[in-house]
């Protein structure tokens, strides 16, 4: 459940043509669907924008993404709207977005104009270097379309801190996981089985073997020096202070909550059946119940913040969650787990 963006979308876009410039300037404007179409509503439960897109999507970079008729678009806080041919289309990230045409996929600029383009699948740009699939592999380039480096990967994760973490094939063997600086230059040889995307508060859960003693596996610094030493099946990466360790098979794993000095804070849940990673103090969690998967919001120390009854939790976006029965969304949520129903907005439309 990595929420790191990939050209594999969960899609969601919205917007429209009756919105006022100052509350779009002002406001936190919330995508919200009603009657299988998508509006906006400000952080007052007013509706600024009735719902009339197929799809629609929070403002990025001043931007959001919009789908009507069969066509991705975007919209801008003056309510403007402009439609592309595009087959795919996902949010802004440093003034670029990954778009997909008949062509490859690649990035658009803020016109809508395709400005990279021709790689086989992209992940969005983080600090100017985004990842990008070749027929060689997985490696980086620039804002100006050029390689960092003549290297190649079975896939790659964004820089952090000047460090990213790649993967490479093995013949015969489990991939592995390494560590590389902005040159190529590996910092820690791909000699790991498992790893996270990146490292959070200078540790990563580094993994040498599947078979190994719990010596030899835990997390680790980018010296690849253990420092807290542990033989998890499964782990997240550290949110202030916390992370979620999880043991056993992977379709029937425990979790628990380890805090950064080593000191477990919360025992076994089992109820719990994967979780994705933190970027907000809340994040998704799934529960498996008679053989079906149930999501809700849990918070990094383990209190659960909304129930597990809901057939999709989207990730928290501006710490904003939207929750899904039977492919529509009935409620959003703040970070506090707080319930606002889709039917009570649109109450008498």
């Amino acid at each position: 459940m990595n929420k790191i963006l990939n050209i594999i979308f969960i899609m969601s876009v919205t917007l429209s043509a009756c919105a006022q410039s100052s509350q779009l300037e002002t406001d936190l404007l919330i995508p919200i669907e009603f009657q299988t179409h998508v509006g906006y509503i400000n952080n007052k439960n007013e509706i600024v924008i009735k719902p009339q897109f197929d799809e629609a999507g929070f403002f990025y970079d001043g931007l959001a993404k919009i789908k009507k008729d069969g066509k991705w678009g975007l919209l801008n806080i003056n309510g403007n709207t402009n439609y592309f041919s595009f087959e795919i289309l996902d949010d802004f990230s440093e003034g670029y977005a990954i778009a997909k045409t008949k062509d490859g996929v690649g990035f658009i600029d803020k016109n809508g104009k395709i400005v990279i383009n021709g790689y086989q699948s992209a992940k969005s740009f983080v600090n100017g270097i985004a990842c990008v699939q070749t027929a060689k592999g997985w490696t980086y380039i620039t804002t100006e379309n050029k390689l960092l480096f003549s290297k190649f990967y079975t896939d790659c994760f964004p820089f952090y801190e000047g460090i990213a973490v790649v993967k490479i094939d093995v013949p015969n063997n489990s991939p592995l996981y390494g560590v590389i600086d902005k040159t190529g230059k590996y910092i820690l040889e791909p000699k790991y089985v498992f790893m996270n995307d990146y490292f959070s508060e200078g540790l990563n859960y580094l993994r040498l073997s599947y078979d190994s003693n719990i010596e030899e596996n835990g997390y680790g610094d980018v010296k690849g020096e253990i420092k807290i030493g542990l033989d998890a099946t499964d782990s997240k990466p550290f949110y202030k202070g916390y992370s979620y360790l999880g043991y056993g098979p992977y379709h029937d794993m425990f979790w628990y909550i380890l805090k950064k000095n080593g000191e477990f804070l919360k025992n076994e849940m089992p109820e719990i059946f994967n979780l994705d990673y933190f970027t907000d103090d809340i994040t998704v969690y799934q529960i498996k119940k008679d053989n079906k998967i149930k999501e809700g919001y849990i918070d990094y120390k383990g209190k659960v913040v909304v129930e597990a009854i809901y057939d999709k939790a989207a990730p928290i976006e501006y710490g904003i969650g939207r929750l899904y029965i039977n492919g529509e969304q009935v409620a959003y949520c703040d970070l506090s787990g707080k319930l606002t129903y889709v039917k009570d907005v649109f109450k008498g439309e």
